[in-house]
C-alpha cells in the first residue's frame, strides 16, 4: 500500500488519487513551466520526481521520459502501474552517481522541481542539470504554500 501522496492523479478509468496538491494545483504549476502542449519527440527528464506527476504529464504530452529520484518512491512506482506508464524510473544521486547520469545523455527538457534546496552543493548539482540539458532546464528553487503569485506583466 502506497505512503501518503504528495501528487494527486487522474486514473484511466476516471478516478482520482488525493494528495497534499490538487489536481488543479498541479495543472496551473505546469502551465506556469511554459511547456508547450505537445511534446512528441522530445526527450524528457524529472529529477526529483517523487510521486511523479509531472513526468506522467510530460509522457501525456508525448514526450519520452526518464524520472529519476535518490531512493526508491512506492508511490511513484504504484502510480505508474496504475497509470499503465512507460516513464522509465531510475534510482540516481544528481551529486553521487556522476557516470550512471551522463550514460543518460542528454534531455530536451529537464525538470529539477523542489530539489534545489535539498543538496548539499547546489551550484554541482546546476552544473550536472545543465550537462544533461540540450534545450531546456527549468529549476524550481522554493515551494509556495498554497497559490503561487501571478506571473509579471510583460515589460514595456
Amino acid at each position: 500500500m502506497p505512503n501518503k501522496w504528495f501528487h494527486s492523479f487522474r486514473l484511466p478509468d476516471g478516478n482520482t488519487v488525493a494528495g497534499a496538491l490538487s489536481l488543479p494545483q498541479l495543472e496551473m504549476r505546469f502551465e506556469l513551466l511554459g511547456l508547450p502542449n505537445d511534446l512528441k519527440g522530445k526527450r524528457a527528464l524529472d529529477i526529483g520526481a517523487w510521486d511523479g506527476w509531472f513526468s506522467f504529464e510530460m509522457e501525456r504530452r508525448g514526450a519520452d521520459v526518464v524520472a529519476i529520484d535518490n531512493t526508491e518512491r512506492t508511490n511513484f512506482l504504484h502510480a505508474r502501474r496504475m497509470l499503465d506508464s512507460k516513464v522509465e524510473y531510475k534510482i540516481l544521486d544528481i551529486l553521487h552517481d556522476t557516470d550512471r547520469l551522463s550514460d543518460l545523455g542528454q534531455f530536451d527538457i529537464v525538470l529539477f522541481l523542489g530539489v534545489l534546496y535539498h543538496v548539499k552543493h547546489p551550484l554541482l548539482a546546476l552544473e550536472r542539470v545543465c550537462a544533461l540539458t540540450r534545450e531546456t532546464a527549468i529549476v524550481d528553487s522554493y515551494v509556495l504554500d498554497g497559490s503561487p503569485p501571478p506571473p509579471p506583466p510583460p515589460p514595456g
